[in-house]
């Protein structure tokens, strides 16, 4: 019977720690937030929520956001390099999450994980910490990509949401703190997103392209076609090429030029002094 008892106690502790243990886990998020934390309009949270942390998230004092994005601003599918650095004396562990999103809570551009041992991606839109990404003596410092979204987004804004943990494994006593950092589309790239209508009722297909392509025109009169390859940032890269053109729908064969790497690209169509643009992508 003391056996029995003995065995008995030993269980209903053991029940007892893990609970413990499996609650606080869920409580601090060591392996990162989720989702819809970032506290910006759309989510409207951060991680001072009930089943998560206590107290009230603060807006941060000092900048935590930044990048290497220059002060004319982003062009168009760059790629940038984004960081967050936390800091305060006497913290040694770290949790936080970032999305640039637009007012309806869209992702704009794309996040890309660079190191995901500190890092990772939740439900598309949301980078994080993990489990091996919070300590820090001091302060954090967490690193990841974005590439820049289309021409014509306008200004993008990051928002954060992030934690200062007191590290008892407890939802009390942890700092939540919010921080932003707005950037700007690069105006020189603002040409390419100013031609909006498109005279010919353009098609380029197929798309993505490998070598050669059709586009597919609607022309008004006999005029010459010519067209031209633009970068990602509105930069001509070829040399202009003309067709003929006729009344009427007209499909014309287009070859890429073979020194175009893998990417995104646009091509200008010019009939006398109308113009559109067409993305595309090589393979």
């Amino acid at each position: 019977m003391k056996r029995t008892f003995t065995l008995i106690s030993i269980f209903l502790v053991t029940i007892i720690i893990l609970l413990q243990t499996s609650g606080n886990e869920a409580i601090s998020n060591n392996t990162g937030a989720p989702a819809g934390r970032t506290g910006s309009p759309f989510d409207n949270a951060t991680c001072a929520a009930s089943n998560c942390h206590s107290g009230t998230a603060t807006v941060s004092p000092t900048q935590i956001i930044s990048s290497n994005i220059p002060v004319t601003g982003y062009v168009p599918g760059q790629t940038y390099t984004i960081t967050a650095s936390p800091a305060q004396t006497g913290i040694n562990k770290y949790g936080f999450q970032i999305s640039p999103m637009n007012a309806s809570g869209a992702l704009q551009g794309t996040i890309v994980v660079t190191n995901p041992s500190t890092t990772k991606i939740v439900s598309t839109k949301y980078i994080t910490h993990t489990s091996s990404g919070t300590a820090g003596t001091g302060g954090r410092t967490w690193t990841f990509n974005w590439v820049a979204p289309v021409a014509g987004t306008g200004n993008v804004t990051f928002y954060g949401a992030f934690n200062f943990s007191n590290g008892n494994s407890q939802s009390n006593g942890d700092i939540i703190r919010t921080n932003t950092l707005t950037v700007s589309e690069d105006q020189g790239t603002a040409g390419i997103s100013s031609v909006k209508a498109d005279p010919f009722n353009t098609l380029l297909f197929p798309n993505p392209v490998f070598n050669d392509a059709t586009l597919r025109l609607n022309l008004i009169d006999n005029s010459p076609v010519s067209i031209q390859y633009l970068d990602i940032t509105g930069k001509i890269i070829s040399e202009k090429i003309t067709y003929n053109g006729r009344p009427g729908l007209q499909d014309f064969n287009i070859t890429v030029p073979a020194q175009l790497e893998t990417g995104i690209y646009r091509l200008l169509v010019s009939v006398g002094d109308q113009q559109s643009i067409k993305s595309f992508y090589k393979k």
